[in-house]
């Protein structure tokens, strides 16, 4: 659920909300004197209010009511995962933990809450609940306080419906406004116009008074008659007594067969009958065809109650000569309706977790998501997607789609393995999007375990070659790499991989960088008698130092160790697309010869070692930010500007509080845009020197140089774009550059923008002066998107 609104709060001011929760406890029908109180001011239900009341022991007492109840909970609550957006999710889940388990604990925790709305949203009609706040505001939400549905009025206020409580109390405690930050109401249909939702089970009220006085009915006759029929006595009528007068007799009659049937009774309870044999006993059966009737009656009552319920009755275990494909369709169809349920709890679930954040000044998305429902017939349906999967993969491979057009009909957004409507996984520890699923035996969100990938057929080119070149290398991938890196595929684009790169070392940045501003603010505290260039340089200095001290255990370096490995892993060794040669405007397939002038894998190895080594110096040891010249000129340069347009002394703390968040502001905006281009250069250059080694072990003579898929290109790689070079120059110098390793700035190959002063310098020459002056391959500058083809 997007809160966005909410995100200022945690920045400037808190949500306006209270301590404690403003609904009060259900007092039952005790208060029903103060029920008029102010009752006219507010919109009447569009239904009588007793009917809820009705509805609540149903659900205890009646058989198909419970039982109803028993479905949605049982099929309802699936259980959900949590996905977190924010540069720092590990912090995200702590909290969630903490509220997870400090909510609706008499009701069974988070599983239990939503069980609970499970059974309020059909009973009730809608779902009706309030976040509690904590006395200190900033602590956040402790608790979920569930506010009877049937104890909530509307009133107009400025053209809206605004929720209230009615307590049942007298005078003007009888409404109690609720704070609509903290409290939801969500209906689940309402009237046009209307903001009271529907119970959906009223319309089974009138069918379930008829099956109670049935079921009266049938327990008297069952009491009088058995379950079998009943027994007929015959007795000899006694003469009357001479002197016994007309209703003394029939008195004495009266009472003789009362005796008699009394006697009766209790002996065939015991299943035993003594009489005289003056006595003729008879027993008769019951009617089955009478029986039948009855049945017939009942049944079509039951069926009426299930549309009532809107259950089938082939879940509630009548089948009513239900057969399997319908039984199926009711499956489905409860499901669907289930689903509506569950979108009203997971937007009550996300609102609350995400004003819990807010009020803590956690700046983060949650996104709740329930799992599917069990599918009926899953075998069957898991073996018709098998087919259709096979059917989609075969008309790529035949070459009538393409990987993309695959992946779209199998309802993914492009050939990445994600669906379309999902977020990207390309997550770490550090930060990004990261999924917890609700632990229901821990009662707390747990960490997801990898997701394991199933590819599709690779329709490399040299398949010979790649099978013989992949059982070589693939063990010393693994030894040389170490720990499965983050989920880079090949499907995926470069600049879909730089930007979750990016986004995950910016959050292992973010806490160094913090603590250096808090260095930098103790130095602009201090006075320097209006000397602007030794504030300038104390200020920058204290920054610089703490965030190298800040940065050497903040784990930096694991991120970028598992970023560029995962991406060397690509664009080393399952790329292929680029061996593929575009002639005339078509493709065709060019096969090398494998040449052994290189040592390959050792070269391989000291490629790895010098990328890391690139991104160790810039992000492990604060490089991007302290220490560079470019950057370093531009703080001091802006400090000093400041320092004077202050008056050359900044002693007010409302003063130094104002220049610290303005430096603060530079600070993390040139964090922002030195980490996507150092990242963006590092993918860059992993993807070309990969493909150097890919083009030099497969045996290609020649490659070109190809521009990006989109976007402006500056005018040095517009010169540069269709340029031939030759591999073995090129790998051989690659050899070299890797094998000396990475120490400082100086080891890099310089870039063709430092070289030639305007694009025209460098127009006229030949692709072999280009080569022989080392710019031959990309990143030919920055944030360089240009890559190779295979040429012959």
């Amino acid at each position: 659920m997007n809160l966005s609104w909410l995100k200022r709060f945690a920045k400037t001011k808190r949500p306006d909300v209270e301590p404690g929760q403003r609904s009060v406890p259900d007092e039952g029908m005790g208060a029903a004197i103060g029920r008029l109180a102010g009752f006219y001011d507010y919109a009447v239900p569009d239904f009588p209010p007793e009917c809820l009341e009705v509805l609540e022991p149903l659900s205890i007492f009646n058989p198909d009511v419970a039982q109803a109840l028993s479905i949605w909970v049982t099929l309802g609550n699936t259980g959900h995962e949590v996905e977190v957006d924010g540069r720092n999710p590990e912090v995200v889940l702590e909290r969630l933990n903490a509220l997870a388990g400090s909510v609706y604990r008499t009701g069974g925790g988070m599983d239990g809450l939503v069980s609970h709305f499970l059974r309020q949203i059909p009973l009730m009609g809608a779902l009706s609940a309030e976040w509690v706040i904590a006395e200190r505001i900033q602590e956040g939400v402790i608790d979920v306080a569930v506010v009877p549905a049937k104890s909530i009025r509307f009133r107009r206020e400025d053209g809206a419906w605004m929720p209230y409580q009615f307590t049942g109390r007298f005078g003007e405690s009888a409404f109690v406004a609720l704070n609509p930050l903290t409290y939801s109401y969500s209906p689940m249909q309402t009237l046009d116009g209307r903001p009271y939702g529907i119970p959906p089970w009223l319309s089974t009220l009138k069918n379930i008074e008829a099956q109670l006085d049935w079921l009266k009915n049938l327990y008297h006759i069952g009491k009088k008659m058995g379950l079998i029929g009943f027994v007929d006595v015959s007795l000899e009528l006694p003469q009357q007594k001479p002197s016994e007068s007309d209703a003394a007799f029939q008195a004495r009659l009266s009472k003789r067969l009362k005796d008699y049937a009394a006697a009766y009774a209790a002996n065939l309870g015991q299943g035993v009958a003594v009489h005289y044999k003056d006595q003729e006993a008879k027993h008769n059966a019951v009617s089955p065809g009478a029986a039948a009737g009855a049945k017939q009656i009942w049944q079509l009552n039951e069926e009426q109650i299930c549309s009532g319920l809107d259950i089938p009755p082939s879940m509630m275990g009548r089948s009513y000569s239900t057969t399997e494909t319908y039984a199926e369709v009711d499956y489905d169809r409860l499901s669907t309706k289930l689903m509506v349920a569950l979108r009203m709890i997971k937007r009550f679930i996300e609102k609350g977790y995400e004003l819990d954040l807010a009020l803590r000044g956690i700046d983060a998305d949650v996104t709740v998501t329930f799992n599917q429902t069990r599918g009926f017939k899953e075998k069957e349906k898991a073996d018709a997607d098998g087919a259709r999967i096979d059917n989609v993969i075969a008309k790529r491979d035949a070459g009538f789609i393409d990987d993309d057009e695959a992946a779209r009909e199998l309802g993914y957004e492009e050939a990445t393995g994600r669906r379309a409507d999902e977020a990207p996984d390309w997550m770490l520890e550090a930060g990004g999007r990261r999924r917890f699923r609700f632990d229901r035996r821990m009662g707390r969100y747990v960490h997801l375990p990898e997701r394991i990938e199933i590819r599709g057929h690779n329709r490399a080119l040299w398949h010979d070659k790649r099978e013989s070149l992949r059982g070589a290398r693939q063990t010393s991938i693994k030894t040389r790499i170490g720990a499965p890196g983050p989920s880079f595929r090949l499907g995926g684009s470069i600049e879909k991989q730089a930007q979750n790169y990016a986004e995950a070392i910016g959050s292992a940045l973010a806490g160094p960088e913090e603590e250096a501003l808090d260095a930098a603010r103790v130095a602009i505290g201090r006075d320097y008698d209006g000397d602007a260039e030794a504030f300038a340089e104390a200020v920058y200095r204290s920054f610089a130092d703490g965030l190298k001290a800040a940065l050497a255990g903040a784990g930096a370096d694991a991120v970028s160790d598992r970023y560029v490995e995962g991406a060397w892993r690509v664009w080393r060794y399952e790329d292929t697309g680029f061996l593929q040669a575009e002639i005339r405007g078509q493709r065709t397939e060019n096969r090398g010869q494998k040449r052994l002038g290189i040592e390959i894998n050792q070269v391989d190895e000291n490629a790895l070692r010098y990328l890391r080594s690139i991104d160790r110096h810039y992000f492990g040891k604060g490089n991007y930010l302290a220490d560079h010249p470019t950057v370093q000129t531009k703080f001091v340069n802006w400090l000093q500007r400041e320092y004077v347009a202050k008056g050359l002394n900044i002693k007010d703390e409302q003063a130094q509080q104002e220049f610290f968040n303005d430096f603060s502001r530079m600070v993390k905006n040139t964090s922002w845009t030195k980490v996507n281009q150092l990242v963006e250069t590092t993918m860059a250059r992993i993807q070309n020197m990969g493909q150097t080694l890919k083009l030099y072990e497969t045996g290609f003579v020649r490659y070109r140089i190809v521009g990006p898929r989109s976007g402006p290109i500056c005018g040095y790689c517009s010169n540069m774009v269709g340029r031939v070079f030759e591999v073995e120059k090129a790998a051989a110098r690659l050899a070299g550059i890797v094998e000396k390793g990475f120490e400082s700035v100086d080891d890099l190959p310089g870039f063709i923008t430092s070289a030639y002063e305007t694009p025209e310098d460098m127009k006229d020459l030949s692709d072999e002066d280009l080569q022989a002056a080392g710019f031959d391959s990309p990143p030919f500058h920055p944030s360089c998107r240009h890559r190779k083809a295979a040429e012959e």
